[in-house]
Formats: C-alpha cells, sequence, structure tokens
C-alpha cells in the first residue's frame, strides 16, 4: 500500500510526502487519508478514474456520477475500517 501524497515546495517541483504528513497537515487523520485513497484505488481498478499514482498535481479528473458510484453509504466504495491496518 502506498501512503505517500505530492507537496509543492516550488511551482515545478513536488515530493512525496507520508500519509501522516498529509493528514497532518490537512488537518485530518493518517487512517482517513489512507482509507481514502483505497476507496479511490477501488473507483480506479473499475476503470471509473486513473489511479492515485498516475495522478500529477494540478490534474484535473472528471469524478464519476455519485449515483452509479457512491462513494459514501452501504454500496460505497469508502470504508472507514479500511484506515485501521495502520498503526497508531
Amino acid at each position: 500500500m502506498h501512503e505517500h501524497q505530492s507537496r509543492c515546495f516550488d511551482r515545478n517541483t513536488f515530493r512525496r510526502v507520508s500519509a501522516r504528513e498529509f493528514a497532518r497537515l490537512a488537518g485530518t487523520s493518517a487512517k482517513r487519508v489512507l482509507a481514502l485513497w483505497q476507496a479511490w484505488n477501488r473507483l480506479a481498478a473499475e476503470g471509473v478514474v486513473p489511479p492515485a499514482m498516475a495522478l500529477q498535481p494540478g490534474t484535473d479528473v472528471e469524478l464519476p456520477d455519485a449515483k452509479q458510484y457512491p462513494f459514501y453509504g452501504e454500496n460505497g466504495y469508502y470504508r472507514s475500517l479500511d484506515g485501521r491496518s495502520i498503526s497508531p
């Protein structure tokens, strides 16, 4: 599982940061970041969106119809339990 996101240092330079660092900067938990990461990649596995690792900063992605591909809810792609696999 990949636990890194990109961080901008200037207009053209990016480096990867851990899920924990990304979460700290975003004001959320690393567990939530990883659960969202896995949900995105579930959609990518079905060809609905590009894989997270293929995305580049500044890339626009057309999001799928929420009724056809629900992100949250009983049949949604997001599962909060996914984030529990990382240590505190």
